[in-house]
């Protein structure tokens, strides 16, 4: 009977420790995936992008440029403002636009995975706004006015201003939807302050 009392002392003991260890792993997990500033993408010079387009044939566009434009900024209805990135190459550009809302600080925005939405801002409907980030292509066989619907992350790091990762789908002017994946980068971007 002693035998049987310790071999339970030791499964809840042993139980008691794993409970621990487990609760240990979990906490440094999340703890990992909070810290927001992070990538795996590691930027090979002081600005650029190297963008992919998929189209539904399959065949791929690679849009590697060596400039980003950004941060540019302006005004919306009720004190919200927008910051601007240009991306791209001679042929294709992409604009990520961000419209924010009064009182939104910049850890809000950068660091976040944001989600795209797929309809245009106008400024007549710029007031009172949640965050809205907006991509669109400017280039042949795309229409400046349709914007893309997935995801963009913008962080800073001790070397870059901007590290930005795309996932996102838009419609080309033959109705077909494209896929866009990709980073861009700078060094030193003009200020963020708003």
């Amino acid at each position: 009977m002693k035998h049987i009392k310790n071999n339970i002392k030791l499964i809840k003991m042993a139980l008691k420790v794993g409970a621990i260890a487990l609760l240990l792993l979990c906490t440094i997990a999340c703890e990992k995936e909070s810290n927001t500033n992070e990538t795996s993408f590691q930027p090979f010079t002081d600005q650029g992008n190297n963008l992919k387009l998929t189209y539904p044939d399959g065949t791929t566009e690679n849009i590697n440029g060596d400039g980003v434009r950004g941060w540019g900024s302006g005004r919306l209805l009720g004190d919200s403002y927008y910051k601007q990135l240009g991306i791209g190459n001679g042929e294709r550009v992409l604009s990520i636009r961000i419209n924010i809302p009064k009182g939104i600080k910049k850890d809000s925005i950068i660091g976040v995975e944001l989600k795209l939405d797929g309809s245009r801002l106008y400024l007549q409907n710029s007031a009172n706004i949640p965050i809205r980030p907006e991509l669109w292509v400017d280039g042949t066989g795309f229409d400046v006015y349709e914007n893309a619907v997935g995801t963009i992350k913008i962080i800073e790091t001790d070397s870059y201003d901007i590290i930005g990762e795309i996932k996102a789908q838009v419609i080309d002017n033959t109705g077909k939807t494209v896929k866009i994946s990709g980073f861009f980068w700078k060094k030193n971007a003009e200020s963020y302050s708003g």
